[in-house]
């Protein structure tokens, strides 16, 4: 089909009432991700590669028994949390408003809550030290307050 044939269909439609045309093919197109979608898409990978590099090097590496536990856990929450993360790379391209939104808040306490948590774990099988006082703990919390605000998103936005 030519090029005017497909445009004399479209304005023929659109003269008639039937939806077609360009409004519904612009409509059809799906729209380029924001930057919060984005960010939230580069920390959801960029967590999930890190998981799968210390949970082989953990279980393959030289490590003792006690600290291959301690990188197998680490990796198994950061994995978990970086598909969650990923879940709010979604939400956040389908969800009006700015950076200030529960699916933002929910990305944001995943992300450091996988740094705190993951990460003091890490720290402490590498060099058997404790890097801050309380990070796991508060790292552990803010995991469980990224749940939170995905719950609260579903229960809040009902359509």
């Amino acid at each position: 089909m030519t090029l005017a044939r497909t445009r004399d269909r479209e304005g023929t439609a659109q003269r008639k009432g039937e939806g077609g045309g360009r409004r519904a093919v612009e409509e059809a197109r799906p729209r380029a991700p924001g930057p919060a979608s984005r960010l939230w898409l580069f920390l959801g990978a960029l967590n999930g590669l890190i998981s799968v590099a210390a949970g082989a090097y953990g279980r393959h590496g030289a490590l003792e028994a006690a600290t291959r536990e301690m990188f197998g856990i680490a990796a198994h929450y950061q994995m978990a949390h970086a598909l969650a993360v990923l879940a709010v790379a979604w939400l956040a391209s389908r969800h009006e408003g700015g950076w200030l939104t529960a699916p933002n808040a929910s990305g944001a306490a995943f992300t450091i809550g996988i740094l705190l948590f993951s990460g003091s774990l890490y720290w402490f099988g590498l060099t058997g030290l404790v890097p801050l006082k309380g990070s796991a703990p508060t790292g552990g919390f803010l995991l469980m307050f990224g749940w939170l605000a995905l719950m609260w998103t579903a229960l809040r936005h009902r359509r």
